[in-house]
């Protein structure tokens, strides 16, 4: 039909007058109450269409209508009805898009939360892992640094090179999932510095000889005279990234040759891009190995925490690592990384005959805020064992408040992360609030949980004259307070 809308007169019963729809297959004289339940309803109050009233979106059959009724004489009533389908099922379908768009940003929302509070349940879960194991860690690594200088036999000096280095290995463990975690999203900051790749290499390679030694295998070191002596970058987080290496590389190498190459692949505009190349050379004999498929040893690769870490460190420093397998069996690790190149850099310095020879005639006053009974142990035996100390040790925020407020003699507070009662920056603040004025000479000392640059900032701007990241050595320990304090005063 041509009309818009359909007309339909019935009397009083339902029975059709007149009509020019073509909607139902009815003719005049049928009852239209035979169509739908909605026609019946109409004519069973009809009273209430004395005006036009129409109802909009009625589902009869596969159609939708709007229809307007109007009871215009007692006996007659006129239905006018227009078949909006087309319209209706273009509303739903924007309806039904909208819906679901607002059910995916209602699902994104929700992923959004779940990987926030994932995120935090993993920033504090290495944040509390990395603080249960760094005290422990104090405790180990500053105890066989001392036993270090003792007299030992030879297998107690290898035993004791073995613990230091599976102490340093831990802690470079923790480090990278630290820095790896924070990596995402977050502008990671690094320490700039011109240094030596000849001496960060032999630093790396010294904390393996052990190791190497107890497996039989045999390590050969070759750097190309064309790489530069001097470099610019952050030697803490490329040396992480080689320990991380190397400790996998040697740890799979049971009576095998190691070469470790390092060389210079091209110099522009002062950039070198250097290439550390470390090939595991296997017994002729080793058919095992040497069959293995690419694709297993990058399997094995990848699920390693330390290679996995090291890649995160690499990615950092906008460097890669890339492993391939010879048709010989050699499996060959590459560190490919560019660097400006420095006329000079840091050079060591070793300041341990130094800190031995100190010997005081009056003894540093020392009030060591450590809850941690392995740390608090280590801090008290280091400080004891140089006989220049008079050491105390208190964890109640109340007389660790009215010592600060009393005692003229103390002249230096070491202070740990938190105890129980409050944290480092507070515990200062309240300090500082009683310290007795006339103790000018007052020192205060924070051991932080990381070694973490903007974290040790924030201690030193709250009013720390020093900050020594845990776990620390004696001689880190010592030497930061010999730093800190002016030891004219004490000779």
């Amino acid at each position: 039909m041509s009309d818009l809308y359909a007309n339909i007169i019935c009397d009083e019963k339902g029975i059709i007058l007149a009509s020019n729809q073509d909607y139902f297959e009815l003719q005049v004289g049928e009852a239209i109450t035979n169509v739908h339940p909605f026609f019946e309803s109409l004519f069973i109050d009809s009273n209430n269409l004395q005006e036009a009233t129409t109802f909009n979106g009625v589902h009869i059959d596969d159609k939708v209508y709007d229809i307007t009724a109007h009871l215009y004489t007692s006996q007659r009533l006129n239905l006018k009805l227009a078949d909006v389908t087309t319209i209706y099922d273009r509303i739903q379908s924007i309806a039904q898009r909208k819906n679901e768009s607002l059910i995916f940003n209602e699902i994104l929302q929700l992923k959004n939360d779940l990987l926030k509070e994932r995120d935090t349940f993993k920033d504090q879960f290495l944040e509390n892992f990395s603080s249960e194991i760094r005290n422990p860690l104090t405790l180990i690594h500053a105890f066989s640094s001392m036993m270090a200088k003792s007299p030992l036999s030879l297998e107690q000096e290898q035993l004791m090179t073995s613990i230091r280095s599976q102490v340093s290995g831990i802690l470079s463990l923790v480090e990278g999932m630290q820095q790896a975690s924070h990596s995402s999203g977050l502008s990671i900051k690094f320490n700039q510095a011109a240094f030596s790749l000849k001496e960060l290499l032999d630093t790396a390679l010294d904390g393996f000889e052990n190791q190497l030694r107890l497996l039989g295998s045999r390590l050969n070191v070759s750097i190309d005279k064309n790489v530069p002596s001097y470099i610019s970058g952050d030697p803490d987080k490329l040396l992480q990234s080689i320990n991380h290496l190397l400790r996998f590389v040697i740890y799979q190498s049971h009576d095998h040759t190691i070469e470790v190459k390092v060389s210079e692949l091209q110099r522009r505009a002062n950039i070198s891009s250097i290439s550390i190349t470390i090939d595991q050379i296997f017994a002729a004999d080793n058919s095992t190995i040497i069959t293995k498929s690419k694709e297993e040893i990058r399997l094995k690769a990848s699920k390693n925490l330390g290679l996995n870490i090291c890649r995160e460190l690499l990615d950092l420093m906008n460097a890669s690592l890339s492993i391939d397998v010879s048709d010989a069996g050699t499996i060959s690790y590459a560190l490919n990384f560019k660097a400006p190149v420095s006329k000079s850099g840091s050079v060591k310095t070793t300041v341990l005959n130094e800190i031995a020879a100190v010997n005081l005639k009056r003894k540093i006053k020392t009030l060591i805020v450590e809850d941690q009974a392995a740390a608090q142990m280590t801090a008290v035996k280091i400080l004891t064992t140089t006989k220049n100390f008079d050491t105390y040790v208190l964890t109640d925020a109340r007389k660790i408040i009215d010592m600060v407020e009393t005692d003229d003699d103390l002249d230096l507070i070491i202070v740990a992360n938190s105890i129980n009662q409050t944290d480092a920056i507070e515990l200062l603040k309240m300090m500082k609030s009683v310290r007795n004025m006339s103790n000018r000479t007052l020192k205060y000392l924070a051991l932080s949980l990381n070694n973490d640059g903007k974290e040790n900032k924030k201690y030193l701007r709250n009013g720390y004259h020093a900050v020594l990241g845990k776990p620390y050595t004696d001689d880190d320990l010592l030497q930061v307070i010999y730093n800190t304090v002016d030891l004219k005063l004490y000779r």
